[in-house]
């Protein structure tokens, strides 16, 4: 979708932006004088940083790694997805226009490219996005010369929907989380817990919301989703959706083809929601990265609390109430990366957080 695509151009810019307004703050002296002993902490780039960046959203990942790399002083080796490569290296090309020769580099490939860059001597530090199994190679071939490591992996991020929580409200700001992207978003919304009380109200309005979605080309105005990227995703959220069309649960697929003769050219992929489904089946636990969305009902808070932490992915989380104090005392006890606590359907910890992310994303790329 062209607004998706904007969007990921407008993250990339804030990146750049709130990085260089921390810059100078960063670089300021820390010097410990007293009587028997001076110490002073300098901060010295590594040198050379390979940074590895999916498809799903290219600038603004690669912006998360590129920033604090030449903040800090480093060079640059990026490795773009060859399923979204030409944006992404055009615009590295301009920009490498304001560094010296050789600062900012591009290299294209796949899997011998990746492993290149993990495994060369000269790398000091590897900054990664994707999936855990390409991760845990990416570990392993850094080992033998201790690099550095900064990994962003894949999530299977729970929305706890609370008992006072305003269902229609909720909807309105938990959609664009799910289907953002057509769901191949690593933090989007992958499973939603909803009390029992409450969830076939919640199922209803869901699905009513969704029949109204329009799956087309992203440049076609009336589209609100665009395809998946490419044939392998196809292919992994289909055997998902026939998984669980296999099982007990429910599973309703919505929303209208635009230009259905066109179908053929693009791996298009209508809206499901699989309700009725356990918390432990497969569409459930693991992360579907494409516009599939299970919906559990559960019966008490500490159940669903050990749900939503039943998970090798971590990354995000949100919790839907009204309370502010109810929810962030919930959302204390999630176990994921990072939460999005929404009540009153804002969020009650937003300030702050992009800059103790971007504070702790700059020594990494430095010796201190």
């Amino acid at each position: 979708m062209s607004w998706e695509a904007q969007a990921d151009f407008a993250l990339g810019y804030g990146v750049l932006s709130h990085t260089a307004d921390l810059a100078e703050r960063f670089f300021n002296p820390v010097t410990h004088d007293e009587e028997q002993s001076f110490i002073s902490i300098e901060k010295d780039p590594r040198g050379v940083v390979s940074a590895i960046v999916p498809w799903n959203m290219p600038v603004v990942l690669t912006m998360m790694k590129l920033a604090p790399a030449l903040a800090t002083g480093n060079t640059l080796v990026l490795k773009p997805s060859p399923f979204a490569a030409g944006a992404l290296t055009l615009l590295i090309e301009r920009l490498s226009m304001f560094f010296p020769e050789g600062v900012i580099n591009v290299v294209q490939g796949d899997v011998e490219v990746g492993q290149a860059l993990t495994t060369h001597p000269l790398v000091r530090k590897v900054a990664f996005t994707g999936g855990t199994a390409t991760a845990r190679h990416i570990m392993t071939g850094a080992a033998n010369t201790i690099k550095n490591i900064t990994l962003e992996l894949g999530g299977n991020d729970p929305a706890i929907v609370l008992d006072d929580a305003d269902l229609d409200a909720t909807l309105d700001r938990m959609l664009p989380g799910i289907f953002t992207r057509s769901g191949q978003i690593c933090f989007a919304v992958k499973r939603i817990y909803v009390p029992r009380a409450s969830y076939r109200r919640f199922v209803d309005a869901l699905c009513q919301r969704v029949s109204e979605y329009k799956v087309g080309h992203g440049l076609n105005p009336e589209a609100t989703l665009g395809p998946l990227n490419n044939k392998a995703q196809y292919e992994r959220v289909c055997k998902f959706i026939d998984g669980a069309k296999s099982g007990p649960a429910k599973v309703v697929e919505l929303g209208r083809r635009l230009e259905p003769d066109q179908w053929d050219n693009g791996y298009y992929v209508l809206p499901h929601v699989v309700s009725d489904v356990a918390h432990e089946a497969q569409t459930t636990s693991r992360e579907q990265f494409g516009p599939i969305i299970p919906v559990v009902a559960y019966d008490s808070e500490e159940q669903v609390l050990a749900w939503a932490n039943d998970s090798e992915y971590g990354l995000g989380s949100s919790v839907w109430t009204r309370d502010s104090a109810r929810g962030l005392a919930f959302a204390r006890r999630i176990e994921p990366d990072f939460d999005t606590s929404k009540a009153h359907f804002r969020p009650t910890s937003s300030n702050g957080a992009g800059f103790r992310a971007m504070m702790r994303q700059n020594p990494r790329y430095m010796d201190c």
